[in-house]
C-alpha cells in the first residue's frame, strides 16, 4: 500500500505527521494483541515464575547497554540495544548450553533436571527477541 505523499509525489512535514499520527494506533494495537497473546501462553504454560531468572536478564540487559555505548553507526539508541540484547541472547543461550553439558546432571541423564536446566538456558535468547520485537514495534520509520 503506497503512502499518500508517494500518491501524489510530495512530501512535506504535514503529510509525513499525519502518516505517523495514522500508522502510530495501528502499530500499538498490533503491539498490544502480541504481547497479550505471549503473556497468555505464558500463564496458560505454568505461570511467570517459569520464565524469570535475573542472571540471565541482567546479562541480556547489560550487553544490550554495552552495545549501545560501544556501536557505531547512525542507528537509534533502542535499535542498538536491541541488536545487543539479541547477540546477548544467544551469548547467554551458549553459556547455559556449556554450564549444562558440563554438570553433573548430563553424565547421569537426570532427564526431569536436564529439561529444567535447557529451559533455563533458553530464557537469555528469550529475553533478546522480546526486547528487539518491543523496541521494533516502538521505532517511526519515515
Amino acid at each position: 500500500m503506497n503512502s499518500f505523499s508517494e500518491n501524489f509525489g510530495f512530501t512535506s512535514f504535514w503529510t509525513l505527521e499525519l502518516e505517523t499520527m495514522i500508522e502510530t494506533p495501528t502499530r500499538i494495537i498490533g503491539l498490544v494483541i502480541v504481547l497479550g497473546a505471549v503473556v497468555a501462553a505464558i500463564n496458560y504454560g505454568g505461570g511467570q515464575e517459569k520464565f524469570l531468572d535475573i542472571p540471565s536478564l541482567l546479562l541480556v540487559a547489560t550487553i544490550g547497554v554495552g552495545n549501545v555505548i560501544g556501536a557505531k553507526g547512525d542507528n537509534s539508541i533502542l535499535t542498538k540495544f536491541g541488536d545487543g540484547c539479541v547477540r546477548g541472547g544467544w551469548i547467554g543461550l551458549l553459556i547455559g548450553f556449556i554450564l549444562i553439558i558440563d554438570a553433573p546432571i548430563f553424565a547421569s541423564m537426570n532427564v526431569p533436571a536436564l529439561g529444567a536446566a535447557m529451559s533455563v538456558g533458553m530464557l537469555p535468547l528469550f529475553y533478546g527477541y522480546t526486547q528487539i520485537f518491543i523496541n521494533a514495534s516502538r521505532l517511526r520509520k519515515y
